[in-house]
């Protein structure tokens, strides 16, 4: 079965509906590249589940930009695994 996110770019993923997003599966977050990882916006982020935010690799929450993870609710990011929040952390996150 293929993923409903195969081929879309950041931009096509940025543009999903929430709702949409929302449906997502673990699978879907597997199939998704790194690079359409970075196009998530924080409110689309906030609909996933736990299991969902759980099967982010360590390269796609390296994607994550600084901003939106900053604007992701708080009650979303007690999601992040410890290990995930450490990606975070050694990348893009160093001031």
């Amino acid at each position: 079965m293929t993923s409903i996110v195969n081929g879309l770019s950041p931009s096509q993923i940025a543009a999903l509906p929430l709702t949409t997003v929302a449906g997502f599966t673990t699978a879907d977050i597997t199939a998704m590249t790194p690079s359409q990882v970075s196009g998530l916006t924080a409110p689309q982020l906030d609909v996933l589940s736990v299991a969902d935010i759980h099967a982010f690799s360590t390269a796609q929450i390296g994607a994550i930009s600084y901003s939106t993870f900053l604007a992701i609710a708080a009650a979303q990011t007690a999601n992040f695994t410890p290990s995930q929040i450490g990606v975070l952390r050694s990348s893009k996150f160093r001031r």
